[in-house]
C-alpha cells in the first residue's frame, strides 16, 4: 500500500521535478505570469521535462518535497539569506526582530490538485520545523493572504504579525500579511506532530 513520506529534496533532478511542479500550479493551473523584472528574479525555464519555475535562491534553498508511493505530490522550501536578505526584504523591510535574528524563509509551496485535501502540506511543514529545530532556528517568516491559506496556517502554529499589509506586485489580486513561526516555541506546533504520530500509527507515513 502506498503512503506519504517526506524528505529533502538533493540532485538536480530531484530539484528540477520540483521546479516543473511549481510552473504546473502556479502557471499552468492557475494562469500567473512572472513579472518582467521582479525582484526574486523568479522566471519560466526551459528543462528537460518542460517549463519550470525557478529564482535566484534556488541555489541556496533547502527544498523539501512530499511524496505519495514515489510520486513527488508537493513541494516547500526553506531559503536562507543572499547578500543579506531574505526574499521578502526585496520588497518590504522586516521587524527589528526579526531582521536581527530571523535567517529563514518559507517559500514556493505547491501541492497537485488531486492532493490538496490530503495531509501532505502539513507532514511538510512539521518536517521543516523539525529540521530548522535542530539548527537552533528561533524564528522563520513567511507571507499569506487572509483569510486563507493564512488561517489555515495559523491553525497549524504560525502567527499573523501586526504588520502592514503588502503586494509583490501591482497586479496581485490580494494583499499579503507576514507570519512568522516561532521555532522553539514547539507547543504551537502540538497539532502538526500529533498528525504526523497518528499517520504513522496507521501505516500511512514512512
Amino acid at each position: 500500500m502506498d503512503c506519504y513520506s517526506v524528505r529533502i529534496l538533493r540532485g538536480l533532478e530531484e530539484k528540477t521535478l520540483a521546479h516543473r511542479l511549481l510552473y504546473q500550479v502556479y502557471v499552468e493551473e492557475l494562469g500567473w505570469i512572472p513579472p518582467e523584472g521582479n525582484p526574486s528574479n523568479l522566471r519560466i525555464q526551459p528543462s528537460p521535462i518542460g517549463n519550470i519555475l525557478t529564482d535566484d535562491y534556488d541555489s541556496v534553498s533547502i527544498q523539501f518535497g512530499g511524496f505519495y508511493g514515489e510520486n513527488l505530490i508537493g513541494i516547500h522550501r526553506i531559503i536562507p539569506r543572499i547578500n543579506g536578505r531574505l526574499d521578502v526584504e526585496k520588497y518590504i523591510d522586516l521587524p527589528k526582530f526579526l531582521k536581527n535574528d530571523c535567517n529563514y524563509e518559507f517559500t514556493r509551496a505547491a501541492v497537485k490538485a488531486s492532493f490538496r485535501k490530503s495531509p501532505i502540506f502539513s507532514l511538510m511543514l512539521a518536517a521543516e520545523i523539525k529540521y530548522l529545530s535542530k539548527r537552533k532556528c528561533k524564528y522563520i517568516v513567511s507571507t499569506s493572504t487572509f483569510p486563507e491559506p493564512g488561517n489555515f496556517f495559523c491553525k497549524l502554529g504560525a502567527t499573523r504579525i501586526n504588520y502592514p499589509e503588502f503586494k509583490y506586485h501591482v497586479s496581485d489580486p490580494k494583499p499579503v500579511s507576514l507570519i512568522v513561526l516561532f521555532i522553539e516555541e514547539q507547543e504551537h506546533f502540538n497539532r502538526l506532530f500529533t498528525l504526523v504520530d497518528k499517520l504513522k500509527q496507521k501505516g500511512k507515513l514512512k
